[in-house]
């Protein structure tokens, strides 16, 4: 049975949410629990529902190894959310890979199969390698987002999902994934209050990196003398052609991308 196969999967290593559920509790699963599970999962796409605690996720604070132990900053925020609620994410990407990879930007190679930052690497480093050769020069502009991942719109996501045609369920799905989720932070057994997250993609959701794919898939704006690269919040553009109408193009660009992301914008 393919369930069977996906709960005995489960890494056994992996730390639990806030439901309390092990993952030792989904390797060691008989037929009647798994059956149960499944009835819940396809209760939950079939109606767009996904329990509260699902949408929940314990934060805990690991030290990055160097700075001042009394500084936040000095710690890296971890987010642990229920294995149930991955596993089902997991169950779910397909789906969702299979609707938007045709409307997917081919210059972003970030969370894609078959693409890797190298691809972006060799492109950037052919194009230099030929203004070398022919004694020219070329414009680029890298960019960099300030906290890209935390500062995604939810409406947005779910108004492209919208554009790429996803079916219904699956749109209702997303959008009940996507809001009401809450945090709280964890520390040597004690706990703050839930606190309400009402932007980004949830840190550690295997969905995540596909839902940043899909808010940021316009950020380039369609020209004819804009070349870019992207691999997920990194980009890179450079000019097809050179003179005036190229720098206005590229200007046009940074601009439409400041618009798009709502932020400020490094380059």
């Amino acid at each position: 049975m393919r369930w069977e196969c996906v709960c005995h999967a489960v890494n056994i290593k992996k730390s639990f949410g806030p439901d309390d559920v092990s993952p030792m509790f989904l390797k060691e699963a008989n037929t009647s629990l798994i059956l149960a599970i499944h009835c819940i999962f396809n209760y939950s796409l079939h109606y767009g529902v996904i329990p509260v605690i699902w949408k929940r996720a314990n934060v805990i604070s690991l030290y990055k190894g160097s700075g001042d132990c009394a500084q936040p900053s000095s710690f890296r925020p971890i987010s642990l959310l229920s294995i149930l609620g991955k596993l089902l994410e997991r169950l779910i990407k397909p789906m969702l890979e299979y609707h938007v990879s045709a409307h997917l930007s081919p210059m972003q190679s970030g969370f894609r199969h078959g693409r890797s930052t190298m691809d972006q690497l060799y492109r950037l480093d052919y194009i230099v390698r030929q203004a070398f050769h022919h004694r020219s020069f070329i414009d680029v502009v890298f960019l960099d987002f300030q906290k890209a991942f935390d500062s995604v719109w939810h409406d947005m996501i779910l108004y492209k999902c919208a554009l790429m045609n996803i079916p219904p369920k699956l749109w209702m799905w997303i959008h009940n994934f996507l809001h009401d989720r809450l945090i709280r932070c964890v520390w040597k057994g004690d706990s703050s209050d839930w606190m309400a997250v009402s932007a980004g993609v949830p840190q550690g959701a295997v969905l995540s990196p596909i839902l940043y794919n899909i808010f940021i898939n316009d950020i380039i704006d369609k020209t004819e003398n804009i070349v870019a690269g992207i691999f997920a919040d990194d980009v890179c553009m450079w000019l097809s052609k050179h003179g005036k109408a190229g720098e206005i193009a590229m200007r046009k660009n940074i601009v439409h991308v400041s618009k798009c992301k709502g932020q400020q914008v490094y380059s």
